[in-house]
This record gives structure tokens, C-alpha cells and sequence, in this order.
């Protein structure tokens, strides 16, 4: 599910969106009462009491009734509107805005995994009706022209209604898009179960190596918990588990400014630049695992890494670099473990 949307936050944007259409509506039956447009005034009255009950259809959750109902009050309203006051107030630009909010409902159902709507299934409605008034009116004095200040009154208030709504909603919608993006580069370039970058992330580094042009003197090596399968066969995955994330937690912490990465089951890659001192910085990770104490409900025992490690030659392809670290790795494991080999 998304970060940002979550059902709480869709239902404080209902309520929003059906306190902001009452206030409206009131307002518009003020209007019409004082310029005698008598059949919209009824209206509003019906639209007041239909935004009442919302909120009630708001609080249980019932999201995707709201939408469409709200949606075809608008159409209904603004379509009635139009014919009878005129094209000149500008009622029309709201069924503009219902599109946009339309479509983000569609969004914000799917994000949260909920019945939505169909913008595509509605706007043609929504055009139908803008269309089919703008005909009817096209030509004709509307049969309650509203006076000339009160008009121009109404063009600029829903002017900035519709603007606000739309720079609200889209705002909103940018940065709802963006750190989902945010969420899943990040999901995409780091190990889930340690948090550290995974060999993705790592390749990308090594991407960046490829195009220095002198990167001699660059070292990397491959870090293995020792006897980590004892580990899960004996007390369990979500031991293992553990092991693993505290550990990933250790190396990162004492290998200081080096890129660290997941690089599968029990292995962790580290590289660095020459400005770093490789032995000083191995020394430094394997005895921070070594001398930490694991604690998993109530057993308690040491874990140690065996390291293997290799400076990277001019010219030399990434796959031999880690290659030759992988041989050392492996003359580690064959010769007692807990050690690193240069």
C-alpha cells in the first residue's frame, strides 16, 4: 500500500471535498433565492441535505458511492444551471473540475485496493452533459438572467473554486506519484530483510568504477558468516533471520565509508577506494562480529566472518576483481575460517 494514501487519509479528503460542495451549495441558495431563480433554489436545498447524508455514506467507508453520486449531483446541478441562467456565469467550468476529481478517486482506490471508479466510464457523462447544455442554451436568453455584478461574480468564484481544487488535487497527486517512485527505487536497489543495498545497487557502483578513469588501487572484499546453515538448522529461519540483520547492522557500522551491500544468503560485499586502509578496516569488521554477543529469545551465542579480499588492477574486468576475492574467500573457509585473507 501506499505511504501516503492510506484509508484514513481518503476519508479526510471526503469529508473535505462534501463540507467544501455544502458550503457551496448554501451559498448558492442564498444567491438564488435573492434573484428568484426558485427551481434552483429547490435544488440546492435537495443538494444540501444530499451532502448531509454524505457524510454519514462517509463514514462507513462507502467511498465509491460518494464519488458517483457526488459526481452526478454536480453533472445534474451545473447542467440545470447552464440552461437556465446562461452560459455566462460559468457553471460550466465545473464540470471541468469533476473530471479531475474523478480520476484521482479512480487513482486513490486503486492505490488503497478499494472498489473505485472508472474516470473513462464517467467523463464522457460529464462531456455529454457540457455539451448537450451548451446547445440548449446556445442562441437563446436564458430564462433567470442573474444581473450583470452577481454574474460576473459567479464566473470569478468558481474561476478560483475550480483552480484551488485542481492545484490542490494535483499537488497532491504529484506528491503522492513521487514518493511512491521514492519507495520503489528504493525497494528496488536495497535487501528487504538487512536494509543494506543490494547487488543491483552495487552494480551500479560498479558501473560508476568502470567509466573512472583511474581506479587502481580500489579494493573490495566478500565477507561470509561462518557456519550460518548450523545457524538456521538449529534454531530456526527467523534466527537466521536475525543473525542476519544484526550483522549486516555490525559490518556497516565498522566498515565506515565503505559501500556495503547484501550480496546473497549469508554474504555481504564491501568496497572501497585506496584512501581507505583495507586491513585496518577488515580487522576492524570481523571483530566487531566476533565480539558481539547474539541473543535470540534465550539463546546466546558468537558468530565470526571469514573475508576474502582483492585490490583491483588497471584494466582488470569487475567479474575477475570479484573473482580473485571470491578465491581468497574460499582459501579462508578451507583454512580454519574466522579470518580475513589479502
Amino acid at each position: 500500500m501506499n505511504t501516503i494514501l492510506t484509508m484514513s487519509y481518503a476519508k479526510r479528503l471526503c469529508y473535505l471535498m462534501c463540507g467544501l460542495f455544502f458550503i457551496i451549495h448554501v451559498c448558492l441558495l442564498i444567491v438564488f433565492l435573492v434573484c428568484g431563480v426558485y427551481p434552483l433554489a429547490y435544488f440546492n436545498i435537495f443538494s444540501i441535505l444530499f451532502y448531509c447524508a454524505s457524510m454519514f455514506v462517509i463514514q462507513r467507508k462507502l467511498f465509491r458511492f460518494f464519488v458517483i453520486s457526488s459526481f452526478f449531483e454536480i453533472c445534474v446541478h451545473m447542467g440545470l444551471a447552464i440552461i437556465l441562467c446562461g452560459w455566462n456565469v460559468g457553471f460550466q467550468v465545473t464540470i471541468i473540475g469533476v473530471c479531475i476529481l474523478i480520476f484521482y478517486a479512480e487513482y486513490a482506490g486503486k492505490s488503497l485496493g478499494i472498489k473505485t471508479v472508472s474516470g473513462l466510464a464517467l467523463t464522457p457523462i460529464a462531456a455529454a452533459t457540457y455539451i448537450s447544455a451548451l446547445i440548449i442554451s446556445w442562441g437563446k436568453p436564458p430564462m433567470y438572467p442573474l444581473p450583470g455584478d452577481i454574474a460576473f461574480g459567479m464566473q470569478l468564484s468558481w474561476a478560483v473554486i475550480l483552480f484551488s481544487i485542481a492545484s490542490v488535487i494535483l499537488h497532491t497527486f504529484v506528491s503522492v506519484a513521487t514518493k511512491s517512485q521514492e519507495t520503489l527505487a528504493n525497494e528496488m536497489l536495497h535487501d528487504k530483510l538487512t536494509g543494506l543495498p543490494n547487488r543491483y545497487y552495487i552494480t551500479r557502483v560498479f558501473k560508476r568504477f568502470s567509466e573512472a578513469a583511474e581506479i587502481g588501487g580500489y579494493w573490495l572484499a566478500i565477507a561470509d558468516l561462518d557456519d550460518f546453515k548450523h545457524i538456521n538448522d538449529t534454531y530456526g529461519h527467523n534466527c537466521g533471520d536475525y543473525v542476519l540483520k544484526t550483522a549486516a547492522s555490525l559490518i556497516r557500522e565498522a566498515a565506515g565509508d565503505c559501500e556495503i551491500c547484501r550480496w546473497g544468503g549469508e554474504e555481504f560485499l564491501i568496497v572501497s577506494s585506496g584512501l581507505v586502509d583495507r586491513e585496518e578496516t577488515l580487522k576492524r569488521v570481523c571483530a566487531a562480529v566476533g565480539s558481539y554477543r547474539f541473543r535470540y529469545d534465550e539463546i546466546s551465542f558468537r558468530m565470526t566472518l571469514t573475508v576474502g579480499s582483492a585490490v583491483r588492477k588497471d584494466g582488470q574486468s569487475i567479474a575477475d576483481w570479484i573473482d580473485r576475492a571470491d578465491k581468497k574467500l574460499y582459501i579462508g573457509k578451507s583454512s580454519g575460517k574466522n579470518q580475513y585473507v589479502l
